[in-house]
């Protein structure tokens, strides 16, 4: 085979004509036309809804039924309210509903008419109050009622009955007004084991419960209180010429409870004129220094001196008096005193 020619210039002949190819897609619906189009034809004419009975007949009962014969029961359906001359009474159209249809034959119910309102509500029925009757200080009652409220009495709950208008009576379970009177107190029943009632500083109340023993007392704020832990006395005596020379110390060992105030008082006794310094101590400490100075008229005159401490511990705490004199020197027959009350601090 030779090498290809060169492309020709001149068209060969026309084939067959193809199939045709499956047609486009829709296009767009175009813009509403803005001119009317021509009007219809007229329909045929309908039927009237109305028609003349075959003769009289009688109106039922309301909830029975009656066979009516039309001329043309075509435009009646099963179901329909229509509206007959004369059955509502002379010049007044009656509502009677179709039950069913045969041909121009129907059969005709004089429904219950339906209620104007709703009904009055009862013991089985939801539904309105009944008319009241004006009267402010009555109430409507179970039975959807008007009622006269009862008095209140021990076996009926009621109003309240007429008040007397003193402030100082009460109402009883009487429902009446009575005076206050005097109750006495062991007619009224055990108190409660509450303190709410308790006399206080700032107001009158009960007594507090007691402790039940017969050593306590009740103090100011109420409670009771131990007397054995009130009042401690301690009392010595002692010969002053025991002591040795002037200055004079003695000193006496004496329990003490924890908060108490505690006066010490010293009595000496001496011979001769002179100036007495009594020095009081608690555990070696001075707390009160006193002096007295005194022409005696007979022998064994007397001085005292008192002072004030406060103890912070409970325990045996030690008390004592140095005494000094100027010219008090003689000791024949003189004594020395310590009286001390102890008494404790609430």
């Amino acid at each position: 085979m030779g090498p290809q020619g060169a492309p020709s210039t001149i068209p060969g002949p026309q084939g067959p004509i193809g199939p045709t190819g499956p047609p486009g897609q829709d296009g767009a619906p175009g813009a509403d036309s803005t001119i009317p189009g021509p009007p219809g034809v007229n329909g045929a004419p309908g039927l009237n809804a109305y028609n003349i009975t075959s003769g009289p007949f009688v109106v039922p009962a309301v909830g029975s039924s009656v066979i009516v014969t039309l001329g043309d029961a075509s435009w009646v359906v099963p179901g329909q309210d229509i509206y007959i001359a004369g059955a509502g009474g002379p010049g007044q159209a009656g509502w009677l509903q179709v039950q069913s249809k045969t041909g121009n034959q129907l059969t005709l119910l004089n429904p219950v008419p339906p209620p104007s309102s709703p009904p009055l509500a009862s013991a089985t029925t939801p539904g309105l109050m009944a008319q009241t009757d004006g009267i402010a200080s009555h109430f409507i009652g179970g039975d959807n009622a008007t009622h006269v409220m009862p008095i209140a009495s021990p076996s009926i709950s009621g109003d309240l009955n007429t008040l007397s208008g003193v402030a100082t009576q009460f109402v009883g379970g009487d429902n009446a007004c009575h005076p206050h009177s005097t109750i006495a107190l062991d007619t009224l029943g055990a108190p409660t084991d509450i303190t709410a009632l308790n006399a206080t500083a700032s107001a009158h109340g009960l007594l507090a419960k007691v402790s039940g023993l017969t050593t306590d007392y009740i103090r100011g704020d109420n409670s009771s209180q131990n007397l054995a832990n009130v009042v401690t006395t301690f009392f010595a005596i002692t010969s002053m010429s025991a002591q040795g020379p002037w200055p004079k110390s003695v000193s006496f060992n004496v329990p003490f409870k924890a908060d108490l105030l505690v006066n010490t008082t010293v009595s000496a006794y001496t011979s001769t004129a002179g100036a007495l310094t009594a020095a009081i101590q608690l555990d070696g400490v001075t707390g009160y220094n006193s002096s007295n100075y005194f022409n005696p008229i007979t022998t064994h005159e007397s001085w005292s001196s008192s002072g004030v401490w406060r103890a912070v511990t409970a325990g045996t705490h030690t008390l004592g008096v140095v005494l000094s004199g100027t010219g008090a020197n003689s000791d024949s027959g003189a004594s020395l005193w310590f009286g001390v009350l102890m008494i404790r601090v609430p």
